[in-house]
């Protein structure tokens, strides 16, 4: 669009920075938010929000593909504009899409600008928790934003499951290079926009074929350095795992660096060329794993500095919180925005009973029976076993956990949990430390612990 109202502008310059920021917290991918980051922010009449797109396919894309996000950031940030439009801009041609068919591009814009757009500022090393799970990825990638092309890292293969910060470290290996203003032409790409660049090389004209193809050369074949996230999803394309081939030899027979990420091993990739999968195979390796309690931990830690926790309660809430297992750091930031949601609407600061009734909810109608009942089912036994002097060492182990979140999900006294299970105070202490203690290192208790709360309420009195 044209010209917007000047006080407009100086009313809502930051709108839509402030929204992808938004969208970020919320944890929209790295890829989708360098995409939407390239939309120009064109200004607001009245209580409406316009971006500009370069031709009509960007614009029905990102209207199909994140209308949902854009407007839940605006309603959050900005509750009395009432929505947003996306304006083909006039001074870049219109490009219709026809079904299930890419079409050509104009030749992109010089590198240094297209760097910035995708190297989101929050994914540095600075920035990244560091644990056991993840200590050699991070070494290994800060290595190679160092020093790039050192043969034996050449390429560098990160792995592990969704949520692990792959895509953090690929990111800030292109940061680092960025900010050192090194002169090396740093491209970072998710695979299938590797897969859409190759595909435009054999639509349209020949003159938009020539136009895709010098582009795909430039941008790949003489990239300095090739950061390549998700290098899965090439399963079952040949074409394009044969060009990526082609691209990886040439890199390293010059000397210029390139980093995969993926959820597995190269040779677990299915539909993968054998070539290809060997090549890849002859990378450095190197896998993140699922967080440990005290990574964990230190994320949490990090993530609540500007909550309102109550001082002599803060370091005993980030601990229950970090130490049930989960998958993946996206776990954690989902309590942790629920947390936050919840918590806007008391204003107050919070303690440790607080939050745990925040972050679950039935909490307060949990009791120590309900709890021994659950934990008993958990272990294929009853409550009365939970209950007796058995020291058989499953019955034994299920006393000690049912104990543990008797004394974490109720306002209940150790007096009046030893008198249930018919155990000292001093024998409930011990059996509190031994669980504690464990769950420093036993990720399959840590499951344990969160499978026995997640099914509560689902189990019936086995007395």
């Amino acid at each position: 669009m044209d010209n917007v109202v000047t006080n407009a502008e100086i009313a809502y310059g930051d709108v839509w920075r402030t929204c992808l920021d938004y969208m970020a917290s919320s944890g929209l991918s790295p890829n989708a938010l360098a995409y939407l980051e390239g939309l120009p922010f064109s200004g607001v009449i009245g209580n409406h929000v316009f971006l500009s797109a370069p031709n009509e396919f960007t614009r029905t894309w990102v209207l199909n593909s994140f209308s949902g996000n854009i407007n839940k950031a605006l309603q959050a940030c900005f509750p009395e504009l009432d929505g947003f439009t996306i304006e083909v801009s006039k001074e870049t041609p219109k490009i219709e899409a026809p079904k299930f068919k890419l079409e050509t591009v104009k030749k992109p814009v010089a590198a240094t600008k297209r760097r910035t757009q995708f190297f989101y500022k929050n994914y540095s090393f600075a920035n990244f928790i560091e644990g056991s799970c993840n200590r050699e990825a991070l070494s290994l990638c800060k290595r190679v934003a160092v020093n790039p092309g050192e043969s034996s890292l050449n390429p560098l293969y990160v792995y592990g499951s969704t949520g692990l910060g792959k895509t953090h470290l690929l990111q800030a290996i292109g940061r680092e290079i960025e900010c050192s203003g090194r002169n090396i032409n740093v491209h970072y790409c998710s695979a299938i926009q590797l897969l859409n660049d190759y595909v435009r090389q054999f639509q349209g004209t020949m003159e938009d074929r020539n136009r895709s193809e010098m582009y795909f050369r430039e941008t790949y074949e003489n990239a300095g350095m090739l950061l390549i996230d998700d290098v899965q999803l090439l399963s079952k394309k040949d074409s394009t795992q044969k060009a990526l081939l082609s691209i990886v030899e040439r890199m390293r027979y010059h000397g210029r660096q390139v980093v995969f990420t993926s959820d597995r091993r190269p040779s677990e990739i299915p539909y993968f060329q054998q070539k290809l999968i060997s090549r890849l195979e002859e990378s450095f390796i190197v896998e993140i794993r699922v967080p440990d309690v005290a990574t964990r931990l230190q994320f949490v830690e990090r993530d609540t500095m500007d909550f309102p926790f109550l001082a002599k309660d803060r370091l005993e809430i980030c601990k229950w919180i970090a130490t049930p297992a989960v998958a993946n750091f996206r776990e954690l930031s989902g309590k942790l925005c629920r947390l936050k949601a919840e918590n806007e609407l008391m204003h107050r600061e919070l303690s440790l009973s607080t939050v745990r009734q925040l972050l679950v909810p039935n909490m307060l109608s949990r009791t120590i029976e309900a709890i021994a009942d659950a934990t008993a089912m958990a272990f294929g036994l009853k409550r009365d076993d939970l209950c007796s002097d058995s020291r058989i060492e499953k019955i034994a182990l299920a006393r000690k956990i049912a104990m543990y979140i008797c004394r974490e999900d109720t306002e209940e006294p150790l007096q009046a949990i030893g008198e249930f299970f018919r155990r000292t105070h001093s024998t409930v202490i011990s059996s509190l430390n031994s669980v504690e203690q464990a769950l420093k290192t036993d990720e399959g208790m840590a499951m344990q612990i969160r499978q026995i709360r997640s099914g509560f309420g689902t189990c019936t009195n086995n007395s």
